[in-house]
């Protein structure tokens, strides 16, 4: 499709090291499809893999989730997302 981008992002490194896991089919299945132009995943960067932290989750206050999520947990895999886009 025209003018759509299709990024996986991933909170466990990808490829994958277990067996049997999605992670291992779906490491295959972009191999033989190409389906994704870039995936964000706290694995080793490579040309279309981009490298995101996932930071742990500390929250004592539900007021504080959405902030605590979009400035510190997933800062990484938003940074990069908007630099892809």
């Amino acid at each position: 499709m025209k003018g759509h981008q299709y990024i996986l992002v991933s909170n466990i490194g990808l490829p994958s090291k277990r067996i049997g896991s999605w992670l291992t089919r779906i490491d295959m299945f972009n191999k033989r499809n190409n389906l994704f132009e870039a995936i964000l995943s706290p694995s080793k960067a490579t040309d279309n893999h981009y490298y995101c932290k996932k930071r742990k989750f500390l929250t004592w206050n539900k007021r504080l989730r959405k902030h605590i999520l979009l400035q510190w947990v997933a800062k990484d895999f938003l940074r990069a997302a908007l630099k892809l886009s």
